[in-house]
This record gives C-alpha cells, sequence and structure tokens, in this order.
C-alpha cells in the first residue's frame, strides 16, 4: 500500500469499517493536520496509517475521549 492511499472516506465512513482498519494498532503520535487548522489533529498509528479527524461546523465537532484524561472537543469556531 501507498503512503498515501486513502483507505476510508468520512462520506463513507461506518465504524466497523473504521475499526477494522485501525484495530489492534498502537497511536504512536498526534500532530496537526497542518498549519492552517491546528485544531484538528491528525493520529498517527503504527504500521504507517495516519486517521485524520475534523469538524466541517461547530455543530458537527469532533470527541476524542481518553482514559484518565477525560474529553477533548473542537469545532471550526475554536
Amino acid at each position: 500500500m501507498r503512503a498515501d492511499t486513502l483507505l476510508l472516506g468520512s462520506d463513507h465512513a461506518s465504524q466497523s469499517a473504521l475499526d477494522a482498519i485501525v484495530a489492534g494498532r498502537a497511536i504512536v503520535g498526534c500532530e496537526a493536520q497542518s498549519t492552517r487548522s491546528t485544531i484538528d489533529p491528525a493520529l498517527l498509528f503504527d504500521g504507517g496509517i495516519t486517521l485524520e479527524i475534523f469538524s466541517v461546523t461547530y455543530l458537527e465537532p469532533w470527541i476524542v475521549v481518553t482514559a484518565g484524561r477525560g474529553h477533548f472537543v473542537a469545532s471550526p469556531s475554536d
């Protein structure tokens, strides 16, 4: 698989499809997707997979829940 291959797009995403891609993988890093959109993260998994998380509007914020650290929520208005 090439490094720039799209495995799953948001228009066709389902929880089961995402689970199949990242199950058993560890997050090894977290970066801003770009210098223009520093609030939206890109989670880096072992094996070279990157999960880019973004919110389109404040009505659809992304939410990340971590054990022992709580909830992280963002929207374009942040």
